[in-house]
């Protein structure tokens, strides 16, 4: 009875058997969790995924990772259902101690004075149960020892907590000590019990549910010794009632619907029934009622354990009443059970050898031998399953051993074929070297001429970026111009000679924003023409003369004088007009910008030694810097960020020469300003 008490003891911490359908519900609920980002609703199926996970090797992961999240959010309810799993889950190592006691530590500081305060000391009694429990008999009395004196030591400053957990354990361990000595007599547990029992009464209903369970165990198993069958109905009627109140609580229900429940039941009914000598037949049919009803109200995922958990306790009770043929019929649909579902972890030869038994109670011999015949064959069937494991074991040895004697042999015979294979390996290693070499430097021209394009494509993007830059400011300060004055025009609050000079000044801006556009409209073309541009049969002196006429009187200067020498050897050559003037126009209005007094000289002059024409434009301007004259003529550069301009004029004077298949330059040997120089090659005359 002493063995069955521990037993009991720790029963409720077992979790019961799986089905498949709960094991497809855990998983729906995990792939929930993965997909899930809302905190509370994490912790709600965690909750959950914890009440399905049973017994399986991940329940301690879920409850330490479902402790961390409810932490996070102070969800107070979460964190005191994760300290049971993560308690079991250490108990299962003992050097894990000390984390699990500082752990317990913390969570009792985030309970306290809450409906679940008292938890965390309760799951610290069942390590110190548990560790009695485990302990062997020859270390047993001076490990009950040290507990008592640790116990009796904080016996002042313990809370209403700490002294149900100091009561229950005195009482354990009277009842431990009890045992060492064959004593029957267990009278001097029960005060320690019936206090502590009185205690945990107080408690709020989490730490209510969980010290009343451990203590009704013990103290129920006490006075079915002792024969207080009064005191046995009165504690569990008020333990039944209890756990009805707790589970019916809004909270349970909402919160943990899949959390099973029946063993805490169970362990009641059965104490119940199986005392019917104690309580009397009556009573013990009562209750066996009041089971019946409880165990028929089983459904969905829990029906098939449930039943297992009917047939097996109707049995026993039927067998203790002398109701053998109820008995047999309860023995039969539990093997029927167990037979149709193939359920694993169930002992067969125990429920055969039951069914045996009932039948020897009711005089039927002859079945009752194939019973035992059939208890035998399993049995022998599960000796047999067992010695067929071990030859397996010791086949799978023996192939091993061979496996290593055969790769004993490879292992020489592929040294030689290393040997030889190296050598190859070596001649290969050779040849690929060499390769390399060839293949390298011709790795290192391309790596050359990758690094030149991706230098072009960088300073591409740098002038992109400078010309956008430029754009907008171009764009803008036209635009602004045009917005102000027209808005004077038409506020109509200045004399008419000012709105003539604002009229001019909007003139301008438009000019200076459709020379703009139309600089971008002529790069886009030209940069894009494959073919030569079209030629005819053009008077230069006459287009020089016009645009420097042009200029003159578009941005007359009075610190500036414009000269233009032509000479009358120039015949009419083949050239495109419209963008001889362009050029020539870009190239005046170039050196205009760059100077404030001074001359500037268009000078056109045929050299026939040569064979050439060559066009200059001198201004007494700033200059250019000698490392800067190539660099101006390319696209969206400026040398001056504060001189309006696009930074394309020169760019398209370059490309217009090149498109008339002459040269444009900057004289290098020209120190007074600047002097560019437009060549034509083999010109006739």
């Amino acid at each position: 009875m002493k063995t069955l008490c521990i037993f009991l003891f720790f029963l409720f911490l077992e979790l019961p058997l799986w089905t498949l359908a709960q094991e497809m519900h855990r998983d729906s609920l995990k792939k929930q969790l993965y997909q899930e980002k809302n905190p509370q609703q994490r912790v709600n199926l965690l909750i959950h995924i914890l009440d399905l996970s049973g017994s399986d090797k991940d329940d301690f992961d879920v409850a330490t990772q479902l402790y961390k999240e409810a932490k996070a959010i102070d969800d107070k309810f979460a964190i005191a259902t994760s300290l049971g799993s993560i308690t079991i889950g250490w108990m299962q190592s003992p050097t894990q101690k000390d984390s699990l006691f500082c752990l317990l530590k913390e969570a009792d500081s985030l309970l306290k004075n809450s409906p679940e305060d008292g938890i965390a000391t309760y799951y610290g009694m069942v390590y110190q149960a548990r560790v009695l429990s485990l302990t062997e008999r020859a270390h047993r009395m001076e490990i009950c020892n040290q507990i008592l004196d640790e116990l009796n030591q904080n016996k002042e400053k313990e809370n209403a907590f700490q002294q149900a957990k100091r009561l229950f354990l005195t009482g354990s361990i009277y009842y431990l000590l009890m045992s060492l000595t064959e004593n029957t007599e267990n009278e001097g547990s029960v005060p320690y019990l019936e206090e502590a029992w009185q205690l945990a009464q107080t408690f709020p209903p989490s730490a209510r549910k969980n010290f009343s369970a451990n203590i009704y165990i013990l103290l129920s198993n006490l006075y079915s010794n002792l024969n207080e069958n009064q005191k046995l109905i009165k504690l569990s009627n008020a333990y039944l009632d209890m756990l009805d109140e707790y589970f019916a609580q809004d909270v349970i229900q909402k919160r943990r619907p899949y959390f099973y429940k029946d063993n805490l039941y169970l362990l009641c009914y059965q104490q119940l029934m199986v005392n019917h000598k104690l309580i009397g037949k009556e009573k013990a049919r009562e209750y066996y009622h009041r089971f019946y009803n409880f165990m028929k109200n089983g459904k969905g995922d829990i029906l098939q354990r449930d039943n297992l958990y009917f047939y097996s306790f109707s049995y026993s009770y039927f067998m203790n009443q002398g109701e053998y043929e109820q008995a047999l019929a309860c023995s039969d649909s539990l093997i029927y059970l167990i037979e149709k579902n193939k359920i694993s972890n169930i002992k067969y030869v125990t429920h055969y050898k039951n069914r045996a038994e009932a039948l020897i109670a009711l005089g039927r011999y002859k079945d009752a031998c194939n019973a035992y015949e059939r208890t035998m064959h399993i049995a022998d069937s599960l000796q047999r399953k067992e010695q067929l494991k071990t030859i397996g074991e010791l086949q799978v040895s023996d192939e091993m051993d061979k496996l290593k004697l055969s790769k004993a042999r490879l292992s020489a015979r592929n040294h030689t074929i290393a040997l030889i294979s190296a050598i190859t390996l070596l001649c290969l290693l050779i040849g690929f070297a060499l390769y390399l070499y060839l293949n390298l430097k011709r790795t290192q021209k391309l790596h050359n001429e990758l690094l030149q394009q991706r230098e072009k494509a960088f300073k591409s993007e740098k002038q992109k970026n400078a010309f956008i830059n430029s754009i907008c400011h171009e764009v803008r300060t036209p635009l602004n111009s045009i917005s102000g004055f027209t808005a004077l025009i038409v506020e109509d609050l200045e004399t008419n000679g000012y709105k003539n000079e604002y009229n001019e000044i909007i003139q301008e801006s438009c000019d200076h924003l459709t020379n703009l556009l139309d600089d971008m409209l002529e790069v886009a073309y030209l940069e894009n023409l494959n073919t030569d541009l079209p030629t005819d049969l053009v008077d230069i002196n006459k287009l020089c003369k016009q645009e420097m006429e042009a200029i003159q009187k578009k941005y007359p200067q009075k610190e500036v004088v414009y000269k233009l020498y032509l000479s009358p050897q120039l015949s009419p050559i083949c050239t495109h007009a419209k963008y001889f003037s362009l050029l020539i126009r870009h190239l005046l209005n170039n050196a205009r910008k760059f100077t404030q007094t001074g001359e500037i000289q268009l000078k056109a002059e045929p050299d026939q030694k040569n064979k050439k024409i060559n066009i200059t434009i001198t201004d007494t301007g700033c200059g250019i810097p000698k490392d800067k004259q190539e660099y101006v003529f390319e696209r969206f550069t400026k040398l001056d960020t504060f001189t309006p301009g696009n930074g394309l004029g020169l760019y398209l004077c370059r490309l217009i020469s090149i498109k008339l298949h002459a040269t444009l330059y900057i004289d290098a040997h020209y120190m007074q300003g600047t002097r560019i120089v437009f060549c034509w090659a083999n010109c006739p005359f």
